[in-house]
């Protein structure tokens, strides 16, 4: 097939919010119609439809289509993701205008999803992991996205999702969902910035409109062609190219530190899911980073209480315990709880009933539920009678 494009003189756009198309001069390298050897168009945007083709408005404002061989694009200054929409989304904004009806459908989808995930409970509001991973957006992707977005505010934003399956799903309205183990499965901050990116052209490929004709479902508009997450890809390692400097990405301990929201919530994961060889490994790391709270210390003594009965092993319990208590800003419950359980392992009833007695104040105080006071009560009278 020949590659064909569209020719156009660049117009602006009466739409109220909408900015003028990115645009890229050319010249005609052979007559073609009224166009001449020599003139000069605007083109808008490449023809995904026709290969390698570009669109623009005509000097009438009517499209035309001519080989590709007969336009040369001359230098432009265009940024990268500048670049992403116009190779990807801006072909068919400029052939059909905004799409209101289809973009307006796309974006409540979203909305709703949203909502949906936050009412439900399936996000992890970590402002610290937040942050940064924003920050990682903003680094990305400075200034507001190119795509033009007349049904909401064009900006990224980044939500953490609970979900062990989700990886990174990008949504048409700016929306990055990175799942809390997928970022915990990074080393290297380059190696997740260059992912983030990935998802960054995505959205400024304008990708569920290039699927339109196929979707029909909430579920179907945001699936990803390989295509186009080969494309993406390839707009990311470019976008790695100019940040050259490696010293400026983080590695080991100090990205662990950054990440540690995640780690943590993925060791919680494993912990619950019965792993507690891979729920140990996330707790050790933090460790090494010098990153453990006294969460971190107080999941450790539970995973040895699940993994080993041994004297020297409840013993080392007692003393992560020791360390979580001694960090922790304010009475945690399940010490005490946890300590009584070690101590009664150990034969030592007496310190057990006053660990049991102490978590029983502890609920007494916060007003938890019945079932927990009663099976304080329960141990305490267990303690007694031993």
């Amino acid at each position: 097939m020949k590659k064909r494009i569209f020719l156009a003189m660049c117009c602006l756009l009466a739409f109220a919010g909408l900015r003028a198309q990115v645009t890229c001069k050319g010249v005609m390298l052979v007559r073609v119609g009224e166009l001449q050897k020599g003139d000069t168009v605007t083109v808008t945007g490449r023809n995904r439809d026709s290969g390698t083709g570009f669109t623009s408005y005509s000097i009438k404002g009517e499209a035309r289509m001519v080989p590709g061989t007969s336009l040369k694009l001359l230098e432009n200054n265009m940024s990268l993701w500048e670049s992403a929409w116009f190779q990807y989304g801006s072909s068919r904004y400029a052939e059909k205008g905004p799409e209101l009806n289809v973009r307006q459908q796309i974006k409540a989808w979203s909305d709703s999803e949203l909502n949906e995930l936050e009412s439900e409970g399936r996000l992890l509001h970590d402002l610290e992991l937040e942050d940064y991973l924003q920050r990682c957006l903003l680094r990305i992707h400075p200034a507001q996205l190119v795509k033009n977005q007349p049904t909401c505010e064009a900006h990224l934003s980044v939500w953490v999702h609970k979900d062990a399956t989700v990886k990174l799903n990008t949504r048409y309205s700016g929306i990055l969902y990175a799942g809390a183990q997928w970022v915990s499965a990074f080393t290297h901050e380059a190696e997740l910035y260059k992912a983030l990116a990935a998802g960054v052209a995505l959205v400024e490929m304008d990708y569920p409109m290039l699927n339109v004709n196929s979707f029909s479902s909430p579920e179907s508009v945001h699936a990803v062609t390989n295509e186009q997450k080969m494309a993406a890809e390839k707009i990311a390692r470019q976008w790695m190219k100019t940040e050259a400097d490696s010293a400026s990405f983080l590695s080991g301990d100090a990205f662990t530190r950054k990440i540690r929201g995640a780690v943590l919530y993925t060791a919680y994961q494993h912990f619950y899911a019965q792993n507690f060889d891979q729920s140990l490994l996330q707790i050790d790391r933090l460790i090494k980073a010098e990153a453990a709270s006294d969460e971190v210390w107080l999941l450790k003594a539970k995973i040895y209480r699940r993994m080993y009965d041994s004297e020297a092993a409840n013993l080392t319990a007692l003393s992560y315990l020791a360390r979580a208590e001694s960090i922790a800003a304010h009475n945690m419950a399940e010490i005490p709880a946890e300590r009584g359980i070690l101590l009664l392992r150990l034969g030592r009833p007496d310190e057990a009933r006053t660990a049991f007695e102490a978590y029983r104040d502890i609920l007494l105080l916060s007003g938890e539920a019945s079932d927990e006071l009663r099976w304080a009560q329960e141990m305490i009278w267990q303690c007694r009678k031993t």
